[in-house]
């Protein structure tokens, strides 16, 4: 999703460098977002590279701000593999001297501090996974079937928010301190 939206709506293309920075490299979801980045820009000869921050605020802020030194000149756009690295994009950026928008960012987008990077222009667009309700639909909706109840609706489990609808997220995300 994220490596389409770069294509479709932010003009990235062969030859350009993603940075994807991630608080647990190896973890599944790390994996498995990879490899669904890797079916969108390896035809395209897009490359990018996984990055390891760390889980630790501190360190995660100097490991991406000491990325970006080094290599941001390269770097054409971010995909943050977890919230952690996400919560923190601004500040990297910040720490470099980057304004905001200066490359397109998108990635997961559950805490506060992503939801005001959005508002503030850091990230282009992030992924709200419903983290405040997501837990208690599947519990629903498998009592429902126990009970041989027809299950007829859509749950959302994500969506993208950007600039113009990040409000209702950073509420969200607030509520959930």
């Amino acid at each position: 999703m994220w490596a389409k939206y770069l294509v479709e709506k932010c003009n990235i293309k062969s030859g350009d460098l993603v940075w994807l920075p991630v608080e647990v490299p190896g973890m599944t979801y790390q994996t498995e977002e990879t490899r669904g980045i890797a079916s969108i820009f390896d035809p395209l000869g897009i490359k990018y590279d996984v990055y390891e921050a760390k889980y630790d605020p501190v360190e995660t802020v100097q490991l991406m701000t000491d990325y970006l030194t080094a290599h941001g000149s390269k770097v054409k756009a971010v995909i943050a593999l977890g919230d952690v690295v996400a919560g923190y994009v601004q500040k990297a950026f910040e720490g470099v001297g980057w304004a905001p928008g200066k490359v397109p960012v998108v990635g997961w987008g559950n805490s506060a501090d992503a939801a005001r990077a959005v508002k503030a222009g850091y990230i282009t667009a992030a992924t709200w996974q419903y983290p405040d309700s997501q837990g208690f639909m599947p519990i629903v909706l498998l009592y429902m079937a126990k009970k041989g109840m027809v299950i007829g609706y859509d749950v959302y489990t994500m969506g993208n928010y950007d600039k113009g609808s990040v409000d209702t997220f950073t509420t969200l995300a607030e509520q959930m301190k």
